[in-house]
């Protein structure tokens, strides 16, 4: 089971043009795997280009992906 979430988060650390670590509500995720990644066209009739998704895993076990849209980076769901 997943849930959608979509809020922001903040890029902490990277390496090789990927993200080690992200902040969301305050607390530090470290990634420590990464699962799979993909692009999806938005809505070109309104105007949405490409997204980005990251499938990771992070230290504590949490599954998420990551979203990135030009320069924004959203949690975009979490998995069970």
């Amino acid at each position: 089971m997943s849930r959608l979430v979509c809020r922001p988060i903040s890029i902490c650390t990277w390496q090789d043009n990927r993200p080690l670590a992200y902040s969301d509500k305050d607390q530090i995720h470290f990634i420590t795997n990464w699962i799979d990644e993909w692009s999806e066209c938005g809505e070109w009739w309104s105007g949405c280009g490409e997204r980005l998704l990251f499938r990771v895993l992070t230290a504590d076990g949490t599954v998420a992906d990551l979203e990135q849209t030009e320069d924004q980076w959203t949690l975009y769901r979490l998995w069970d």
